[in-house]
């Protein structure tokens, strides 16, 4: 997630207005809360040698809150 949005960085409390905005049944039925706090400490890191090292290419903060959201869910389904 460090390098999730390149050089400036990745803002944790984003992750909850990605949640609300793709999850908003899910929050509504009580299967996720949005209370929590994660205060960011911003590590800026250029990770172009990386992708050009492996040709692989990062996903996105957004990209990745909605993978381990959908995935929390898928595991804690009834």
């Amino acid at each position: 997630m460090t390098t999730s949005d390149g050089i400036k960085g990745t803002i944790n409390e984003d992750g909850v207005g990605i949640i609300k905005k793709h999850f908003a049944e899910e929050i509504a039925q009580g299967r996720l809360k949005t209370t929590g706090k994660l205060p960011t400490i911003v590590v800026r890191i250029d990770a172009s040698k990386t992708k050009e090292t492996f040709g692989m290419k990062f996903i996105g903060f957004q990209g990745q809150v909605k993978s381990v959201v959908n995935q929390y869910l898928e595991l804690t389904k009834e």
